[in-house]
This record gives structure tokens, sequence and C-alpha cells, in this order.
């Protein structure tokens, strides 16, 4: 989990007053799991500190506001504190927050070249092409010919800023991306196949019509049914939850994880690019492959961005 620069925002708006709810509050989420990433510096640093101050633990607690039981279970290594338990601690004790976060950038590794197949080259599947493409082989696959040609004379079909610089610039960058309507051939002979396509949802209903994210299932059940190692699936369609338990049972495929896209029309690469969090989910029999797919994308990430070292990353 890489959070340092995550925390370092949340706490910068804290520090300069930065009031804005919908910020803060998506600037918090990112920071839940945090906690499991406190290092064993954090408890030392509390301890030395307060000594050093001549605080006793009943002195800290009123300065923090945080119940002397508590701070006793945190110098005892027992107890996790919030952000904003955190952010006082830091304040009274004199210390960095971002400095006892901890960062296990190091624990990545390259991941090989693969063969990738995209459904539809909507805003999500070109942006996911794009970038994708830098260390990998990927075919994105639609049933529109118009689409098809423009990315093969590498022109884009949509509009985006970036993915329009980035197919502009595909020689320099070295990107290995190719089209095709043949959906058969490329779901036949790659290793992950990515589905993209429209999920649209219905307020009136309450229901997603998830027929296209089915019609490509059932295309790669065919293509790969002679197959000895079956292609991962990952779904980056919008679904419903549960979903993804409910069409394995259907399809009688087990080799379907799911991740969730966070992108914006016309901003969808670059927002591929510069991430707040990568999440696949995945059971247990799929879990090699979702570590896979996710230290492959922050491969791309890295690889891709132009603001220097990405780091505000989380898997799952």
């Amino acid at each position: 989990m890489f959070l340092d620069r995550l925390a370092f925002l949340y706490i910068s708006c804290y520090h300069n007053h930065i009031t804005n709810e919908k910020y803060l509050t998506l600037l918090a989420a990112g920071l839940i799991l945090y906690e499991a990433f406190i290092s064993e510096t954090f408890f030392e640093i509390v301890v030395s500190r307060r000594k050093t101050l001549k605080l006793t633990q009943t002195a800290l607690s009123e300065k923090v506001n945080i119940n002397r039981s508590i701070l006793s279970r945190l110098e005892a290594q027992d107890y996790s504190p919030s952000v904003d338990q955190l952010l006082s601690l830091s304040a009274v004790l004199d210390f960095k927050p971002t400095d006892v976060i901890v960062d296990n950038h190091a624990d990545l590794v390259a991941v090989e070249r693969k063969r990738i197949a995209i459904a539809d080259t909507g805003y999500v599947g070109l942006s996911l092409a794009i970038l994708l493409s830098k260390h990998n082989d990927v075919t994105v696959v639609d049933i529109t010919e118009t689409k098809v040609k423009k990315i093969n004379v590498w022109e884009s079909p949509i509009q985006d800023e970036y993915i329009e610089k980035y197919m502009t610039e595909h020689e320099e960058r070295n990107l290995s991306l190719q089209a095709t309507t043949d959906a058969a051939s490329a779901y036949a002979s790659a290793e992950f196949i990515i589905i993209a396509t429209p999920t649209n949802y219905d307020p009136k209903t309450n229901f997603f019509d998830c027929s296209a994210v089915e019609t490509v299932l059932e295309l790669v059940k065919e293509a790969t049914a002679d197959s000895k190692v079956k292609p991962t699936i990952v779904i980056k369609s919008i679904i419903p939850v549960g979903y993804t338990v409910h069409i394995k049972e259907k399809m009688g495929m087990d080799n379907i994880i799911f991740g969730p896209e966070f992108l914006r029309e016309s901003k969808a690469l670059y927002d591929n690019l510069y991430p707040s969090q990568i999440i696949v989910g995945a059971d247990e029999q799929n879990q090699e492959s979702a570590e896979e797919f996710a230290a492959g994308s922050y491969q791309d990430i890295c690889a891709g961005a132009v603001h220097g070292d990405r780091r505000n990353l989380w898997q799952q």
C-alpha cells in the first residue's frame, strides 16, 4: 500500500483549514485502511516524545483528547490511531505523520509481458488499452468497423486529451496496440481479457443491464473451450453487488475477477495514469492472477505517468 502522499494531502488540508467536505471525505476514505500500515517506529516515537516532553499519559491524554486507556493500549502497540488521533499526536509531540506510514514499494516486482484482449473501445476500454500497451501486447475488440480502423492508424475514436496524445506518440512510447472486430481470435490467444462494455442503469427499475457483459463472456467461453489454460477475465464494467459470484455460477466459469474503475469521461487515461487506488477483487482460486493484474497495472502506471514516481496506490 502506498498511502504517504494521500496522507500528506489529508494532513495539508487539515493544517491549512481546507474544509471542502466532499474532498476531505474522499481523502479520508482513501486512508481508512492505513491503520494496518502504521510502522512500529510510530509507537516508539509516541513513547519517546512523551517522555522527552515530560508528559504523563494522563497529561498527554488531555492534550490530544484521547482516552487514557486508549493511549495506554497505543503505547503497548495494541491499538492503531485514527487519522484525527494521528494528527493530534503529531501536533502535540512534534513529529511528521507521513514519517510513520509504511511504504512497501520495494515489494513490487516486474510482471512479464502478457497478451491482453479488451472488449469495447469506449473511454474505459481504450484508456486501459493505451495504459497497458507499454508492457503488454494489447488487442481491443469492437463491433464498429470505423472505430477499429481509426485505432489501427493511431487515431482516437473518442475525445480524450491524453488518449489522443499517447496515440500520436505511440512510436516513441513503444505502444503495442491493435484493434479488431474478430472477437473470437482475440480472446482465443489472450492471457487476460478485460471486459469494459457499458452496463446502463435504469433508476426506475433499479436494474443494471449486464447483457453486453454476458455476451462477451459467452464469446470468451466459446473461443477458449479447447484451451488447456484459461485466460483470466477481468470485469471493469459497472456491475451490481454480488454479480461476479452470480455470473460465475451461471456461466460455469471460475476464471472471473472484478476490478472497478474510477474514471471520468474525457479524462479516462489521465485518471488511469494517476489513480488514488487500484482495487482488484477475487476469490482464493484467482488471487494470484488478481495480484499479477494489479502489479502489472502499477508497472504501466509508473512507466506512463509524467509527473514522477507514483506511489499513492493500494492493492487488494
